[in-house]
């Protein structure tokens, strides 16, 4: 087997590899309190091969489909986090007694829903999302055109680029064809349509400068960091 052979076989692999856990949320105690036994049984089996990487054909059944689907997403959007944290894991942390370290813990940053959000999209989207198409992201958007994407994602709660944009398969493609600042205005324009066409109280643009505040400051730590801080948010959260 020839080199590159042997290292893309190993990134194959590395994306089948099957995390041990996945977590099944008490928002589908409501959804399955409304099935039989029998549709329970089909979606526990149908999400089991799932999990396990093993695609099977949806049940003919709307309901059981529909709780499916919403099950998949939340599979999708672990696993995403799981191997980010895995390739994050690859590169090491900072060395023990280096005083850097104990500043770069994310402990300045508020541990509330908004920013454990915007950080799961920065870790498991903009960052996953560079480590499988091999790119840095420093070598397309300044730290503040960062900021701004990540806002983006919050705004229209997407887990993949390619999910906003079918032309393109990555952030990265769509900045190489119309430039960076273009793909910034285009998607924090998609940002505003999708916001607006909801009822908040708060307006738009508002709302985008607090959420790019955010990023902005989350994008301040490191990957591992910012593993650290979600953790804790989870923590938080299911006590």
């Amino acid at each position: 087997m020839k080199p590159n052979e042997n290292i893309e076989l190993n990134l194959q692999l590395e994306e089948k590899k099957i995390p041990s856990y996945f977590y099944f949320w008490t928002k589908y105690c409501n959804y399955f309190d409304l099935l039989t036994y029998e549709q329970a049984g089909i979606v526990i089996k149908h999400i089991c091969s799932y999990a396990r990487g093993k695609e099977t054909d949806p049940p003919e059944d709307a309901t059981c489909n529909l709780l499916i689907q919403i099950m998949k997403q939340d599979i999708d959007n672990s696993f995403r986090k799981y191997r980010a944290q895995c390739e994050n894991g690859k590169k090491g942390g900072a060395p023990k007694g280096n005083k850097n370290a104990a500043k770069d813990k994310g402990d300045f940053i508020e541990c509330d829903k908004i920013n454990y959000e915007i950080a799961f999209k920065i870790s498991a989207v903009l960052y996953f999302e560079a480590e499988k198409f091999k790119y840095k992201l420093d070598d397309y958007l300044n730290r503040k055109q960062t900021a701004l994407i990540a806002a983006c994602y919050y705004f229209l709660d997407c887990d993949k680029f390619n999910d906003l944009y079918k032309n393109y398969s990555s952030l990265v493609d769509m900045i190489a064809d119309q430039t960076a600042p273009t793909t910034c205005m285009e998607m924090k324009r998609l940002a505003k349509t999708y916001y607006e066409s909801g009822e908040y109280d708060v307006p738009f643009d508002e709302a985008f400068l607090d959420a790019s505040k955010r990023a902005l400051k989350l994008l301040q730590i490191s990957g591992e960091q910012l593993e650290l801080f979600l953790e804790k948010c989870e923590k938080k959260f299911d006590n």
